[in-house]
């Protein structure tokens, strides 16, 4: 069943226990058997068992009743990030008003902008000389390489 070990080698035993380990002790057959043979024994054994599940049960209560306040929490700081989301979305909505007013204008007072204003605006083509442009392009290169080539 086991390895032999060769040179070097030693063999590792590990032991454990249930109640260390906080895992439930499965009852072997000796104990079983003393169970079955001694009422007193059973009684010992279960009063045990009785014992350390009301004690699992304060543990489990004690942990729903943090999850609960945790719960508490959880939900009041998501409606506070709520209202903080609908606040920072006014208040971009406002700064995005104040920058396309733009500049307050003293001598002449203006009417508010109108979605006709906007159209009329966009429908708007500006002669651009593109061959003008070119020529300032070319010029500017010339000037700014070497003066001999």
């Amino acid at each position: 069943d086991d390895y032999a070990c060769v040179e070097g080698l030693r063999k590792k035993v590990e032991t454990w226990d249930a109640k260390d380990t906080g895992t439930i002790e499965l009852v072997d057959p000796e104990t079983r058997r003393k169970m079955v043979a001694d009422p007193m024994f059973k009684v010992e054994k279960t009063i045990r068992d009785v014992k350390k599940e009301k004690s699992d049960k304060e543990r489990l209560v004690d942990l729903q009743d943090l999850m609960d306040e945790r719960e508490d929490i959880y939900s009041v700081n998501c409606a506070m990030r709520k209202v903080h989301r609908a606040k920072r979305k006014e208040e971009k909505a406002k700064e995005e008003a104040e920058r396309l007013a733009g500049k307050p204008n003293f001598a002449v007072i203006l009417a508010p902008a109108s979605e006709e204003d906007r159209r009329e605006a966009k429908a708007v083509v500006f002669k651009t000389d593109h061959d003008k442009i070119e020529r300032a392009v070319r010029r500017s290169k010339v000037l700014s390489g070497p003066v001999v080539v």
